[in-house]
């Protein structure tokens, strides 16, 4: 699933990039998820770092483009951004808030096609998997590779992070179903490790970047077989 947002005061424009979106997403066996704003203002205000892909009108009343990326660069360094513009100069201002592309209007499917395959090359070069955490402090993405383990604290979990705790307000079960398909195993109803930590699996524990970590009885077969599956 990629997410994408889509800030453009045009309803034209925001219909044909809906539909591009559609059609790319039919001819390349790609999902998407897209939300829609008319205007910087509305965009940033409640912004939390969720997307993967954003398109930026630049000529916006309230707050052009250009002003909205400096605020959302603050609050996210990562997502990668592209402008939408009528004047083709105005887009090379982009460069400065890290815009990887800009689309000239009006739009053609062609040129669109050509971002999305840049966009996609760029996330299969550089960007890893994270976790998105919600917790009394915020919101905030968490690189998968940063996690050594995870454990349920009262009515949410902790991850335990090569720069310290965590603390993240969802459910070990569902962590599991998310993470299961990056080598995150559940060793017991409390715990779940990164495979790409386990030093060893002795007795009812597993030694995860130097700390041990209780295993049950089922959960500590299921971390055997998945960790001999890994190390192959």
């Amino acid at each position: 699933m990629i997410r994408v947002a889509i800030v453009e005061d045009s309803p034209e424009t925001l219909r044909q990039l809906q539909g591009m979106i559609e059609r790319y997403g039919r001819e390349n066996e790609r999902e998407f998820q897209f939300k829609c704003f008319s205007n910087g203002v509305d965009f940033i205000s409640d912004y939390i770092p969720q997307y993967d892909l954003i398109f930026m009108d630049i000529d916006m009343p309230l707050l052009s483009g250009l002003e909205t990326s400096r605020i959302l660069r603050k609050l996210d360094r990562d997502v990668t951004l592209i402008f939408v513009t009528n004047l083709e100069r105005y887009a090379i201002n982009g460069y400065d808030v890290g815009a990887v592309g800009f689309m000239v209007k009006p739009l053609n499917y062609a040129t669109f096609a050509i971002r999305m395959n840049q966009f996609l090359r760029h996330v299969a070069e550089g960007t890893e998997p994270f976790l998105l955490v919600t917790s009394k402090d915020g919101m905030a993405k968490v690189p998968l590779s940063e996690i050594y383990y995870i454990t349920v604290a009262g009515r949410y979990v902790l991850l335990h992070t090569r720069n310290g705790d965590v603390e993240c307000h969802k459910s070990m079960k569902a962590l599991e179903q998310e993470l299961q398909v990056h080598d995150f195993v559940r060793c017991d109803n409390s715990a779940m490790v990164n495979l790409k930590y386990v030093t060893a699996v002795q007795g009812s524990s597993a030694q995860v970047a130097g700390v041990t970590v209780t295993c049950s009885r089922n959960g500590r077969k299921t971390l055997l077989d998945a960790f001999t599956l890994y190390l192959k």
